[in-house]
């Protein structure tokens, strides 16, 4: 019996701090999602928008509210936002008009 509640215990999932976990994911892939400084915006060509959240909050805010944080970023955001780059469709669309 004691080597059936040891089997169990493998089985269930290893619970870890978010508070702890995003931001050590964040250094170890930093290369993968950083993005280069580029006229006034971020250039992320060739990098991969890593997004994370938690089954909390998306209980609590559903899908479309402000729940996932994209990495490099201090703040959450609705999905659609975390994974556009503002600054650049800004800057992009000045120089389209002037």
């Amino acid at each position: 019996m004691e080597r059936y509640r040891t089997r169990q215990s493998c089985l269930q999932p290893h619970r870890r701090p978010p508070n702890r976990t995003v931001p050590r994911l964040q250094e170890l892939t930093r290369l993968l999602w950083a993005g280069e400084p580029a006229d006034g915006y971020s250039s992320y060509d060739r990098k991969i928008p890593i997004i994370a959240t938690g089954l909390r909050n998306l209980r609590a805010h559903r899908p479309n509210g402000q729940v996932f944080l994209r990495f490099g970023r201090t703040h959450m955001q609705p999905l659609r936002d975390a994974i556009c780059n503002p600054r650049r469709d800004a800057v992009l669309a000045r120089r389209h008009s002037g």
